[in-house]
């Protein structure tokens, strides 16, 4: 079954699940590709391409008690194994808040079972 990688815009991007008090809650801003276990993001500052996506949970991280992440493990033969977490930043956080990060966990978990 051939299917189309999913797209999400204004999704919020952090590399580490611990916020300073003051501390903006995303690190970066951009769009996620998922497609058969792969995630791609594009931010204004970070770039992840290609990266198998390893383990995947929904949570939230300290510091953030109003947004749940989706913290995904990804790994790639260049960088490795590294930890990123990702939320739905549209219209300022409201989206994730209202099931738009629970939408971006279901099709990483689901992309992972397609391949």
């Amino acid at each position: 079954m051939k299917t189309d990688p999913l797209w999400f815009d204004s999704v919020w991007y952090r590399k580490t699940g611990k916020r300073g008090f003051f501390e903006f809650a995303p690190q970066d801003v951009g769009s996620l590709s998922v497609d058969k276990g792969t995630l791609g993001f594009t931010g204004n500052l970070i770039r992840l391409d290609g990266m198998r996506v390893v383990e995947v949970e929904l949570r939230r991280i300290a510091g953030d008690f109003l947004n749940l992440w989706v913290k995904v493990k990804l790994e790639s033969p260049a960088d490795g194994i590294q930890d990123a977490y990702f939320a739905d930043g549209r219209h300022m956080g409201w989206s994730g808040i209202l099931g738009g990060t629970k939408r971006i966990f279901e099709a990483i978990k689901l992309s992972g079972r397609q391949e």
